[in-house]
């Protein structure tokens, strides 16, 4: 596998990863982990009825982070790009600007609370841990 191929699977993994959380948040879909291996399973039961107004919500969500964020950021990486993508969502929903959601995601990176850290190691792609991840990246410090 070369570097480009293993860059587009993560990509993938991280955009299979944003829409199952966004699609707990919004159509209570429960899930164990968030690892490639669950995610596959996610992906094939959503083909063929992805659509309409989950992929809409999908796309708007990416396009608002790709104005907030036009050159890389350190915090985007594998573990956290779902979680800022449910948190961009609820930015996005509040009428947030790119530019302050931009801004509080780099503030945010600088002075991680503990227990977010804790749930990014080992085992981050259990429910608990995303969830605990989840609700510190909405919490103001």
């Amino acid at each position: 596998m070369t570097e480009a191929q293993a860059k587009r699977e993560d990509d993938l993994l991280m955009l299979l990863q944003s829409a199952l959380l966004l699609d707990n948040r919004h159509e209570g879909t429960e899930y164990k982990f968030i690892s490639a291996a669950y995610c596959l399973s996610y992906a094939e039961s959503i083909r063929d009825v992805y659509g309409g107004d989950r992929r809409k919500r999908l796309s708007e969500v990416v396009a608002y982070l790709d104005r907030a964020f036009t050159f890389k950021n350190k915090f985007l990486n594998r573990n956290d790009v779902a979680v800022v993508v449910v948190m961009a969502e609820v930015a996005l929903e509040n009428g947030i600007g790119e530019k302050d959601f931009s801004s509080f995601v780099n503030i945010f990176a600088n002075s991680i609370y503990k227990s977010y850290k804790d749930a990014s190691g080992s085992g981050n792609v259990k429910a608990k841990s995303t969830q605990m991840r989840l609700k510190q990246g909405g919490r103001p410090r």
